[in-house]
């Protein structure tokens, strides 16, 4: 049961981290056209998140399976949790990386000096550790 309520957790905070993310940028980037692409980006988020919650949440047939199967006492069969979860990790990469590119982009065109854009873009991308 433990390790089912804990892969629900990290799916909604994976998603809530990079939706939290998302809402800052639009806050700080007033851009017309760049503030549709985060607003994209954020369905396409939260559509990820609930397909891999509702993933977790059916995983076994019947759901309960889930958290006895290690018991061995129900009948039943359950998804590939290796497959889920590399597939997960894949997609989390990719949107790291893309929420990593969206504010490098805007900081590339402001009209300062150089320093201070990598100073700007160091800063965006103090997330990496």
């Amino acid at each position: 049961m433990n390790f089912f309520i804990l892969q629900l957790t990290y799916h909604c905070l994976m998603t809530l981290v990079k939706a939290s993310i998302l809402f800052m940028f639009l806050r700080i980037f007033p851009g017309r056209k760049f503030r549709i692409i985060l607003w994209a980006t954020q369905v396409f988020n939260l559509m990820v998140g609930l397909a891999f919650v509702l993933a977790t949440i059916f995983q076994c047939s019947p759901i309960s399976l889930a958290w006895t199967f290690w018991t061995g006492d129900f009948e039943g069969h359950c998804i590939n949790i290796g497959i889920t979860g590399a597939s997960q990790c894949a997609v989390n990469i990719v949107l790291d990386i893309w929420l990593l590119i969206l504010p490098a982009t805007q900081v590339r065109n402001l009209n300062i000096k150089r320093r201070r854009k990598l100073a700007y873009m160091l800063m965006f991308s103090l997330g990496l550790l």
